[in-house]
């Protein structure tokens, strides 16, 4: 399966189990004190985290950090960065040189570990600040486009990280630290 229809797939299972969900906010809402006001507290938090994880270039979050509630699964977090958004070609910039490719290789690769560390630390900070069952999970899904000029060889096109509540709030860091379940597509 390609890359680009495996995020189609799960961009499209999100907005198909967020619209299941809003329709029963309300239940939800009552029965695990979740309000979309506490869901949007949550994203902006995001939103911030990643604005300073990646301060140098405030353009790499493409769209604000949206947030769900999935009752018996836990909270669902994804957004979108541009890992280099001043390198996309445009018409005023439509080349690069091979040097320029490769310093832009160079350059993710470097903001990866970066975006890798800030969503572990996201992750442990939603879990301390968000009022759901400890058994529950969080996952965080972080899409990270690429432009046909780049060498994007072995680079994620997407990074899913999840783990359970209670060990992300145990404070426990080899416990939190190996709780970590990771995917990454490419």
């Amino acid at each position: 399966m390609s890359s680009r229809l495996r995020i189609a797939l799960v961009a499209l299972a999100c907005v198909a189990v967020g619209g299941a969900a809003a329709v029963g906010a309300g239940a939800v809402a009552a029965t695990t004190g979740m309000s979309r006001a506490k869901l949007r507290s949550a994203e902006v938090t995001g939103d911030s985290r990643f604005q300073t994880m990646l301060n140098d270039d405030p353009s790499s979050l493409l769209g604000p950090t949206r947030a769900m509630y999935l009752p018996g699964y836990g909270m669902v977090f994804s957004a979108e960065l541009d890992l280099a958004p001043r390198f996309t070609p445009n018409p005023f910039r439509p080349s690069f040189s091979k040097e320029e490719i490769a310093r832009i290789r160079e350059l993710k690769q470097h903001r990866l570990v970066t975006v890798r560390d800030g969503m572990r630390n996201l992750m442990v900070t939603w879990a301390a600040n968000i009022d759901i069952p400890a058994n529950e999970n969080v996952a965080l899904s972080v899409t990270i486009p690429y432009s046909k000029v780049e060498d994007s060889e072995g680079l994620p096109r997407q990074i899913v990280m999840s783990a359970d509540r209670a060990t992300l709030r145990s404070g426990n860091a080899g416990a939190i630290n190996s709780s970590f379940r990771v995917q990454e597509y490419f």
